[in-house]
């Protein structure tokens, strides 16, 4: 007698990735005298990417059969990126003159996994319980981006400027794989 007989089978793929990121910049400039000028510019910029193929399967298993038990395949993707961006600028004149200051933050996250949990070309599956094929996806993301500016002077300019992508796009498959 020729195939896989067990008492019962479980398959299962986890990916628990984490990205913990924390990015800051600081800047300042002052001028003093009877005539001056100061420009200080933050630029903070952070780029976190979880990218993965997550996948439990039984594949071309001929005659499978469990005797007490079940057949559970699992996949499991619960990625996390935490992300906390900052910048501050600040800029002083003490003078006949101005002063500019710019504080800039851009965070961008992605998570694109790809997680699948299936049974293919596997003739004769016989299960004495039942037979679970299952993929998940809790991946998340949390992203705090914080931008401070301070300008003093006659004339001045104060500008802050945060910008945030988060992008979660992971492709399930759940069940017979369609074969790339």
């Amino acid at each position: 007698c020729s195939g896989i007989t067990v008492g019962s089978l479980t398959v299962n793929a986890d990916d628990t990735s984490e990205i913990n990121a924390d990015t800051g910049a600081a800047s300042v400039a002052a001028s003093f005298g009877a005539v001056g000028a100061s420009v200080s510019v933050g630029l903070a910029l952070a780029e976190n990417e979880i990218d993965n193929m997550v996948e439990a399967y039984i594949k071309n298993a001929a005659d499978l059969t469990t005797s007490v038990g079940g057949v559970t395949v699992t996949a499991d993707e619960t990625a996390e990126i935490e992300a906390l961006t900052a910048a501050a600028s600040a800029a002083v004149s003490v003078s006949i003159g101005g002063s500019a200051s710019v504080a800039l933050t851009k965070a961008e996250n992605t998570l694109t996994s790809t997680v699948a949990a299936y049974i293919q070309a596997s003739d004769q599956v016989q299960s004495a319980g039942a037979v679970l094929v299952s993929a998940n996806d809790r991946s998340t993301i949390s992203s705090e981006i914080v931008s401070v500016s301070l300008s003093a002077g006659l004339i001045s300019l104060a500008v802050g400027v945060t910008l945030a992508d988060n992008t979660i796009s992971d492709i399930l498959v759940n069940g017979p794989k369609q074969v790339y």
